[in-house]
């Protein structure tokens, strides 16, 4: 299939480019330095004995979502591990903060950057850790590991699929390909209506629709006393929220801030921005621009005289 063999070649020249670019996004705090072997299908880690779940969830939401499917799996599978790789580091601190909570799972759940998706690479990944059954959530279609895991026998599952317009759009020109590929997964769950219908009319079978898991998740754990403390902090102040902001966004919303509190007395912008990383840079730019924040980071409560929330901190939004 031309588009394939046309894609593979791509991502085979594509190799020194790649590790270029891993090198700038591990500058810039966006891929952990000391694990950047793990994005080539390099390890570390010996894999455990036995049976082995490979679950696969690119960033934060979808790590959220997975995350009580695994602790699910571990407690009725007892002599299997699960497997968890993401695409991201804040994902890959939640993990950390779950496997924390759960200590007596912990040592049954591993986790590992996902290879970029170049054969080599891939086949490295699935050579050494040899999963039994691979879970794939949402949207994540990458065509050599498609085609890896066939030629191991091992068919995906497709975990609360989500096919966007865009993403629809897109397959549908190469509808062939799209065919050739999501018909090796065993099994494509799809979380909507309109998801599951744009896979039908990409010629697929094997599609059920049992919800979207991401409404099944319980609901986050929260510090009672902390949340009473910043109820009484917020009380009788008009709020807004600015959530997963991202670098350039946080300008706009300072400007958007000054306009609203010309008319708004006592007004409380929180900005809880999508890498919490970034907290420092964004409360220097803020005191910069003449307002002093709270920083949730640092421990701050926000008094009277603040007039921005920074909620720099993972796993706070539910």
């Amino acid at each position: 299939m031309a588009v394939l063999r046309l894609y593979r070649l791509i991502a085979f020249l594509a190799a020194p480019l790649l590790r270029f670019r891993l090198r700038q996004r591990a500058a810039m705090g966006k891929e952990e330095a000391s694990r950047i072997e793990e994005r080539f299908g390099n390890s570390a880690l010996q894999r455990p004995q036995g049976h082995l779940i490979w679950v696969h969830a690119a960033s934060v939401g979808e790590t959220n979502s997975i995350l009580p499917l695994i602790d699910d799996l571990l407690a009725r599978y007892q002599n299997s591990t699960v497997l968890l790789t993401t695409g991201t580091v804040t994902s890959a601190k939640i993990v950390a903060r779950h496997q924390n909570r759960k200590r007596d799972l912990r040592h049954r759940l591993i986790h590992q950057f996902a290879p970029l998706d170049r054969s080599a690479w891939v086949n490295r990944f699935l050579a050494h850790w040899n999963p039994q059954a691979a879970l794939w959530v949402e949207s994540e279609i990458w065509p050599n590991m498609v085609l890896a895991c066939a030629a191991r026998d091992v068919q995906p599952v497709m975990v609360n699929g989500r096919i966007s317009p865009s993403s629809f759009k897109r397959w549908r020109r190469f509808d062939a390909a799209a065919k050739h590929l999501l018909g090796k997964y065993a099994l494509l769950t799809a979380q909507d209506e309109m998801s599951a219908t744009r896979l039908q009319q990409l010629g697929l079978e094997n599609i059920v629709m049992p919800g979207n898991l991401k409404l099944d998740a319980p609901p986050l754990t929260v510090d009672s006393a902390r949340l009473a403390e910043l109820r009484t902090a917020l009380t009788d102040r008009p709020l807004w929220l600015a959530a997963s902001t991202h670098p350039g966004e946080e300008e706009q919303i300072l400007d958007a801030h000054n306009m609203i509190a010309e008319t708004i007395d006592n007004l409380m912008t929180v900005i809880v921005p999508r890498h919490p990383e970034r907290g420092d840079a964004i409360a220097d730019m803020l005191r910069h621009g003449g307002v002093s924040p709270a920083q949730r980071s640092k421990g701050d409560t926000p008094q009277a005289h603040h007039e921005i929330y920074l909620m720099d901190t993972l796993g706070e939004m539910g």
